[in-house]
């Protein structure tokens, strides 16, 4: 007799987020983890254990508000799934904004900010 694996549905919850996620943005040619969205806007999105791993948000047009539109998409998305967002914030070159500024962005978006500058964006049920 096979085993039966049960999901449980925070797994079922990621599932239906990468899904989401994938079948909104196009494959990026560099990456298997990078993603492309509405032509501007680079993602780097992994899913891990309970929680989805923002590695990075990048857009090809600084100043023109493509990365806050994508943003605010990713978190809408990922409360619709009830999953939480974590990462870091990492500032990419000397264009677009400062890491200061990157925090209070990131911090509009319901994400907590440490000293260490990791990000975390509770599920919507946690919060």
């Amino acid at each position: 007799m096979g085993k039966i694996i049960l999901k449980s549905k925070v797994d079922s919850n990621i599932e239906a987020f990468m899904s989401d996620f994938y079948s909104m943005t196009e494959a990026h040619p560099w990456g298997r983890h990078l993603s492309v969205f509405q032509n501007y806007v680079w993602f780097e999105i992994v899913p891990f254990s309970e929680k989805i791993i923002l590695g990075y948000i990048t857009t090809l047009e600084q100043g023109k508000g493509h990365g806050t539109k994508a943003l605010r998409w990713l978190t809408d998305l990922a409360d619709k799934h009830n999953v939480e967002l974590v990462g870091q914030i990492e500032r990419r070159g000397d264009k677009g904004l400062t890491t200061n500024h990157l925090r209070q962005w990131y911090k509009r978006y319901g994400f907590k900010v440490d000293r260490q500058l990791n990000i975390v964006r509770p599920r919507k049920k946690q919060r």
